[in-house]
């Protein structure tokens, strides 16, 4: 079982701290997929602050590392809130 495996069935499980501490280490690494839980992580406050900027951050790191999902959240976080978010 991989770790992002095991990050899955522990947020399912709603143990987000454990969660968020493996998609930590994946994300670090450039795994969009782990970028992604992280962004939603900062998004709704789950293991952390609420943050919608370090979210977006995450979310366009994902992006760019081609996890379609969090190109299509780029593209609305854009359309809905504006260039702010792409400084």
């Amino acid at each position: 079982m991989s770790n992002l495996e095991k990050a899955r069935i522990q947020h399912v499980l709603a143990n987000f701290d454990n969660a968020y501490e493996i998609c930590k280490t994946l994300a670090a690494q450039g795994n969009g997929e782990a970028q992604y839980y992280i962004a939603g992580y900062f998004e709704n406050g789950l293991s952390v602050e609420k943050n919608r900027e370090t979210a977006y951050k995450f979310y366009k790191q994902s992006a760019e590392n081609g996890f379609t999902p969090s190109i299509q959240k780029v593209k609305l976080i854009e359309l809905n809130y504006g260039s702010y978010m792409k400084s």
